[in-house]
């Protein structure tokens, strides 16, 4: 092989780099989907904000032994519903309530993170990624989480397509669309939670928008 050759796949012999390049595939994937929901819906700061809550679900889950990736789709889901919850009942925008969430949530985490005293490298790698630490585990909760988000997505292309450019419009014509509402923004958490370890909290709005 030329060495233009070697140099482009010659990294790809060593396991580690094999595993970044499947995970930053699915990663490219479900955020492209979700990403274009996220634009027309006018969610670009949701991404940003889930992707910031999920450090209360990680810190909370590192500090109690547990999970921490568990933690962070618990987080970045109940964070998902509560944008939603507020925004319906406090009536406000979208903008606002992600805002609230985002600003209670982040606290939460950074509180608890302040807790330890010491370095803790597994928790700063969901901050700013750890790409080439990613491991055979993490590749498959990845892939679950993905395949899971794009067959709804499949499933439900139309209605959550509907509900994203025109919510009123859906209600007219009878779709259920503030559980469709709830459901994209649902998504956007998941597909926070898929990129995380991969790319970080920091990098995970650049993903989706």
């Amino acid at each position: 092989m030329s060495p233009l050759v070697d140099w482009v796949l010659g990294p790809y012999e060593f396991e580690f780099m094999r595993r970044a390049l499947l995970v930053l595939i699915v990663v490219s994937i479900v955020g492209g989907v979700v990403g274009a929901f996220v634009v027309h819906k006018g969610l670009a700061f949701a991404g940003d904000a889930l992707a910031h809550s999920t450090l209360a679900g990680v810190s909370v889950a590192f500090v109690a032994g547990m999970n921490v990736s568990a933690g962070a789709l618990a987080a970045a889901v109940l964070t998902a519903l509560g944008i939603g919850w507020t925004r319906e009942r406090a009536r406000v925008s979208y903008d606002t309530a992600i805002g609230i969430l985002f600003v209670a949530m982040f606290s939460i985490g950074i509180l608890v993170l302040s807790t330890r005293t010491s370095y803790t490298p597994d928790l700063f790698s969901f901050v700013f990624g750890d790409i080439l630490g990613v491991s055979n585990s993490d590749i498959v909760g990845a892939l679950i989480l993905g395949v899971g988000v794009l067959l709804f997505v499949v499933a439900f292309y139309r209605e959550l397509l509907f509900v994203a450019y025109d919510p009123q419009m859906a209600r007219t014509v009878g779709l259920p669309a503030r559980a469709f509402e709830y459901a994209l923004v649902a998504l956007v958490a998941v597909a926070v939670v898929v990129a995380l370890k991969a790319i970080g909290i920091v990098l995970v709005n650049a993903m989706l928008i």
